[in-house]
C-alpha cells in the first residue's frame, strides 16, 4: 500500500502532475485511517510533507508534521520506521523554516541509530537528506564530506534515485564532488568518475523513473516476481545466472521507483503492468 501510495505519488509530482499525487495521497491517508495502519498514514504523511516543501507550502507542511504518528506505542521494526519517516519529515520542516541546526542534530541521531540497527539503506537516505540540509545551510565543504562518505554505497547498491530524491541541492553538492573526482582531487574512496556521472545524469532528470521503459525480459522477470518466483527460480527459467537476476532487478526496481520485489509488484499491479 506504500508502494501504491506514496512512491506512485512522488512519481505522478515528479511529472508535474501535482494535483493527481495530492489526490493520491488524500486516498492513501483515508486507507490509512479507515484500516488503522500507522505506517501507511506515516509514510503518506511524509510523502505529503516533502511535495508541500517542494511547491513552499512550509506553514501547511509543519501542521501536517505536528499530526504525524510517534512510532514509540508500536514494537519492533515498524514503530522504529514509523519514528524515522516522522523525526526526517520534521527535520525537512525545520531545514526550510531556516532551523538548520536543529535539522541537522535530528537527521545525524537518525544515522546513527540507522547504522546501529544495521539499515544501511536508511543510513544512505539520511545522509542524502543530511548533505542538502547543510548545502542549504551554507556549509558547503561539509556537504560535500557527507555525501562522498555514501556514494560508494549508492553505485553498490544501484540506488541513485536517492541523490535524485535529495532534490537540487544535492544535486549541486554531487556536481560539485563529481567535478573534484574528475580533477584527480577525490578521495580515494569515491567511485571511479564515470560512475559518478552516471548517478549525475540520474539526478539531473527531472522526471520520475518510467514503467514503460521496461524491456520485454524486465516484464518476463516481473511476472514471476509476482508469483513468488525466487533469484534461483528465475535464473533457471530463462537461461542466466542469479548475478544477471540482480543486475535486472535493480533495473526495475529504479525504474518503477521501487526499493525492493514487494514494492516493485504493487506499483505494478497499480499501473497495469501485470495484466
Amino acid at each position: 500500500m506504500i508502494a501504491s501510495f506514496a512512491l506512485l505519488a512522488r512519481i505522478k509530482a515528479g511529472r508535474g502532475a501535482a494535483d493527481e499525487a495530492a489526490e493520491l495521497l488524500l486516498e492513501g491517508a483515508q486507507v490509512a485511517d479507515r484500516l488503522g495502519l500507522t505506517r501507511l498514514r506515516t509514510a503518506v504523511g511524509a510523502e505529503r510533507i516533502s511535495q508541500l516543501l517542494a511547491r513552499g507550502r512550509i506553514r501547511e507542511a509543519r501542521r501536517v508534521a505536528r499530526d504525524l504518528p510517534e512510532g514509540s506505542v508500536r514494537h519492533g521494526g515498524i514503530g522504529t520506521r514509523i519514528d524515522q519517516l516522522r523525526t526526517s519529515s520534521l527535520a525537512a520542516v525545520h531545514s526550510a523554516e531556516g532551523d538548520h541546526e536543529r535539522a541537522i542534530a535530528l537527521v545525524q541521531d537518525l544515522i546513527v541509530e540507522a547504522r546501529r540497527w544495521g539499515q544501511l539503506r536508511t543510513a544512505v537516505e539520511m545522509s542524502v537528506q543530511l548533505a542538502g540540509i547543510r548545502e542549504r545551510a551554507s556549509r558547503f565543504m561539509a556537504a560535500e564530506r557527507t555525501l562522498a562518505g555514501v556514494l560508494d554505497r549508492v553505485v553498490a547498491r544501484g540506488t541513485p534515485q536517492l541523490v535524485r530524491e535529495g532534490g537540487p541541492e544535492v544535486r549541486a553538492v554531487l556536481e560539485r564532488v563529481t567535478a573534484r573526482a574528475r580533477e584527480g582531487a577525490s578521495a580515494d574512496t569515491l567511485p571511479a568518475v564515470e560512475q559518478l556521472e552516471a548517478v549525475l545524469a540520474v539526478a539531473d532528470r527531472d522526471d520520475a523513473p518510467s514503467p514503460a521503459d521496461l524491456t520485454g525480459r524486465e516484464r518476463e522477470i516481473l511476472q514471476m516476481l509476482d508469483l513468488g518466483r525466487g533469484n534461483q527460480q528465475i535464473a533457471s527459467a530463462i537461461g542466466v545466472t542469479v548475478n544477471t537476476v540482480k543486475w535486472y532487478l535493480k533495473n526495475i526496481y529504479s525504474k518503477l521507483g521501487a526499493g525492493n520485489r514487494t514494492e516493485a509488484v504493487s506499483v505494478a499491479r497499480r499501473q497495469g503492468l501485470l495484466g
